[in-house]
């Protein structure tokens, strides 16, 4: 299963995902500050997240 979480936070609800099977998971939000605690919080439980800073009413969602 892949999972995307929009308005992800400290991307708890990804970490929830991986923790019962998710083979991927990616996450974005609007807040830098929170995207970073959430990938620190990642590397020291060795979850394999990407997080992506995103304002998706006034930016281009990227592919891929």
């Amino acid at each position: 299963m892949r999972v995307i979480a929009v308005g992800c936070a400290e991307a708890g609800v990804l970490a929830a995902f991986l923790l019962t099977g998710a083979s991927e998971a990616v996450g974005t939000d609007i807040k830098q500050l929170r995207l970073e605690s959430g990938q620190t919080v990642a590397l020291t439980l060795q979850f394999s997240l990407r997080l992506v800073p995103q304002d998706i009413l006034r930016q281009e969602i990227p592919s891929g």
